[in-house]
């Protein structure tokens, strides 16, 4: 028995490692060209036209010429390529196609029984901005999905039917974008964890993510009216009303419970389209939405009473005035972006209330200078009051036909927002028949300078209430020392927000419904592709290899094994360990529960949580406590700017970087003007053991990661849009081989325009974390 089970491993790790050897039957790349695994790409790329000039059939008359050219491009392909090169590095696997590629428009080719071929390469026909990263998806796609659905696009390296789905995933990508749709393209060969994140278990494969719920696409064929339908079926139900004449009165009159306005669409339709439907979307926190149906009875009086006219679509706003709408609108301002754009400048009441921080960030607006300051004019009531005062408060402000500064007219409910008015504290000085008024001026974040009007709000004194308003906001245009007071104010409470209970049980629910999708996807379904058949076979291998090695242990361990299974009966309180006592912190850190299943996150993008980032501008005088004299471990990031554009390149560098530096591993970042420090950076790169300090230009935008104490670096190259007279599509002779110029030739342009230079910092970032970034010594530091 043991003999034989012995023979079965053996046999089975010879056929593992020729099923290897064919898979992976590719020379060493390095070696082929002759270069050393640390070379620069440009080094590598003189070598390739050296040798592909010297070994080209055409050129060399020696039998194994075209077997030793191919071989050369073969390596080149590989090395040749950031990606490619850094997985073979990594893994040193090349998969079978890589053998046979050769770069030719876009298209890569593989040899197969003597037979050549062709089809498409997956990244060539889609813009590098649409691709998806598992620190992508965690920090835009999740979070914007409870404002807009997104469509993602799961594919592979040599998967054929990927092709064919791609070139009309690409027609469609502009008309789904103007709808408001976000599209996005996976790649599961590299980024495999969010593939199996999202249950991709299969390619091609389509997704929708809505609320951060993951909905796979069930039909077989891939059309616009199809995707539509789906993205349809993905979104929350009841995000549009139907509005009769019986219950139009409700659906208006309930706008003091939730605060938002109401926007009614009157059309021919059935019912909603997929562009208003996405509106709602977009704005439920702020608008309610509704669509009554034209040409029925069943609306004949709402058509009547607002002059709707029948043959073309109409929307109507409504505000605080149920009775006449506040804005109405015809066709032409409902096509596309103008309905978003129509319904955004229509999102609050003509007073709304402060019922969430979103609508606090939106109406008291962050103004750190007082010559540009906008105010914040705050009735404090509270939520069983009588509605008089809130009535004269906005009579008040619509009558007036202009404020000084920039000022909005909000109110709040002290019993819903205890922990704010607390901060704010009490106006000692107003009568009890009277409300206080807070006039708030919002510098920086939560920090805010307040004061409060002298003799609070009179609830029928209209003209009273007018004229010491007015007067009281004059006078702080010229005296900002009339707001006295300095608070740093607490977030508000969402008043909207769901009960936790009932939050907890819809998480719970969905991740259920969840699981069972992706199980009956990968156990029913019909289509299986190539890199299934490979997986099921080395998984049959594996399986077979662990079942022998356990009939060897079971054939001389029966006793322990019966110990343990007498242990086991004893019951669990017998057990000396729990799993959950070793549970990793780092889970909970990346909002992972123990299952390894994702928390819900809070609903939008919060933009305050890179707020508290503050990058120091580097000068002589911290330089060399900073740089030179440091003895810290840990890593800096340092961001090159210039004075045109040096608030905007730190507020992007915030947006992508925030995520990594609350990592301890990061010290606090830091920038230089290159304006004042021109030849800082050129003497660093001078110092270091760069391969190529020519080519690289003092550009803003540029960030590097310093180890200041053992004097390294690695280098972030801002993105730049590269155009040539050369077409793209056209095979360059001397990039083959077939040119005998120079190797400085082929690296003229004729244009290069810098867009937005930070846009591949997050991916840098993760490359950075995980260590597959060269990293570039440096004797000392230059002096600044």
């Amino acid at each position: 028995m043991l003999k034989r089970t012995i023979s079965c491993i053996i046999c089975t790790l010879v056929l593992c490692v020729l099923v290897a050897d064919v898979l992976c039957n590719v020379p060493d790349p390095y070696s082929v060209l002759g270069v050393s695994r640390r070379a620069s790409q440009r080094e590598i790329k003189r070598t390739y036209k050296k040798l592909a000039r010297e070994w080209h059939p055409d050129k060399n008359n020696e039998p194994n010429a075209q077997e030793k050219f191919i071989q050369i491009q073969q390596a080149y392909e590989i090395v040749g390529d950031e990606d490619k090169r850094r997985q073979y590095d990594l893994h040193g696997i090349v998969d079978d196609g890589g053998q046979q590629r050769s770069q030719q428009g876009g298209y890569q080719t593989f040899n197969f029984g003597g037979f050549n071929f062709k089809f498409q390469n997956q990244n060539s026909g889609f813009r590098q901005s649409h691709r998806v990263t598992l620190s992508k998806y965690d920090d835009v796609i999740a979070p914007q999905s409870y404002h807009k659905p997104w469509l993602l696009l799961v594919i592979a390296n040599w998967c054929f039917n990927c092709v064919r789905v791609e070139e009309v995933w690409n027609e469609l990508l502009s008309d789904f974008e103007e709808m408001g749709i976000g599209m996005g393209i996976l790649n599961a060969d590299y980024d495999y964890n969010l593939a199996r994140k999202i249950g991709a278990y299969r390619w091609p494969s389509i997704f929708g993510i809505v609320d951060e719920r993951v909905t796979s696409y069930g039909d077989n064929h891939i059309g616009k009216d199809n995707l539509k339908h789906f993205v349809q079926q993905i979104l929350p139900a009841h995000l549009v009303s139907t509005v009769t004449d019986n219950n139009s009165d409700e659906f208006l009159s309930t706008w003091r419970r939730d605060n938002k306005p109401r926007s009614l669409l009157f059309s021919r339709r059935s019912g909603p389209s997929l562009l208003y439907q996405l509106a709602a979307l977009q704005f439920r926190q702020q608008i309610k939405l509704g669509f009554a149906r034209l040409g029925g009875r069943d609306t004949d009086d709402l058509v009547f009473k607002y002059a709707v006219n029948e043959r073309e679509p109409t929307l109507l706003i409504f505000k605080e005035n149920t009775e006449n709408y506040a804005e109405k609108f015809e066709a032409n301002s409902l096509l596309g972006s103008n309905l978003r754009d129509t319904l955004s400048s229509q999102k609050y009441l003509h007073v709304p209330r402060l019922s969430s921080q979103e609508v606090y960030e939106d109406l008291c607006k962050e103004t750190p200078l007082f010559q540009t300051k906008s105010l914040c004019v705050i009735l404090i009531t509270s939520e069983g009051a009588t509605h008089d005062y809130q009535e004269s408060f906005r009579q008040v402000y619509l009558e007036t036909t202009s404020w000084p500064e920039e000022t909005n007219f909000v109110y709040l409910y002290r019993d819903r927002q205890r922990a704010f008015m607390s901060a704010l504290g009490k106006d000692e000085n107003v009568p009890n028949y009277r409300l206080s008024v807070a006039i708030l001026w919002r510098r920086n974040g939560q920090k805010a300078k307040y004061g409060w009007l002298p003799g609070g709000w009179e609830g029928n004194n209209i003209s009273g209430n007018k004229k010491r308003i007015r007067t009281y906001l004059q006078e702080l245009v010229t005296n900002k020392n009339l707001l006295t007071k300095q608070v740093e104010l607490p977030k508000l409470n969402d008043e909207n927000a769901p009960h936790w209970m009932l939050q907890v049980f819809k998480d719970v629910w969905q991740k259920i419904v969840g699981y069972l999708v992706s199980l009956k996807d990968s156990l029913f379904s019909g289509s299986v592709n190539e890199a299934s058949v490979a997986v099921g076979v080395i998984c049959i291998y594996i399986l077979a290899f662990f079942l022998a090695f356990a009939s060897i242990l079971g054939s001389k361990g029966r006793e322990p094994w019966e110990q343990d299974r007498q242990r086991q009966q004893r019951g669990p309180h017998h057990r000396h360990g729990n799993n959950w006592e070793h549970y990793d912190d780092a889970h909970r850190a990346t909002n992972l529960s123990p299952d390894g299943a994702m928390r819900r996150r809070t609903p939008g993008p919060d933009i305050s949580k890179y707020r508290h980032i503050e990058l120091v501008e580097l000068d002589p005088a911290n330089y060399k406590e900073l740089i030179l004299d440091s003895r810290q471990s840990g890593m800096m990031l340092l961001l090159l700017v210039d004075s045109s554009c040096q608030a905007r390149l730190i507020d992007r560098f915030k947006q992508e970087a925030y995520s990594h530096l609350s990592s301890p591993q990061f010290q606090q970042p830091v920038y230089i003007d290159i304006d004042n420090y021109p030849e800082w950076f050129a003497t660093l790169l001078a110092n270091s053991t760069h391969p190529e300090p020519d080519s690289i230009s003092t550009a803003p935008g540029t960030v590097l990661a310093l180890r200041p104490a053992k004097h390294y670096f690695s280098l972030y190259h801002p993105l730049y849009s590269i155009s040539s007279s050369n077409s793209q599509n056209q095979l360059d002779a001397g990039f083959i081989g077939l040119d005998s110029s120079s190797d400085e030739s082929d690296d003229e342009i004729n244009e290069v325009r810098r867009v937005d230079p930070l846009n591949g910092l997050r991916m840098w970032l993760d490359r950075l974390v995980d260590g597959s970034l060269k990293r570039l010594s440096v004797g000392s530091w230059p002096y600044l």
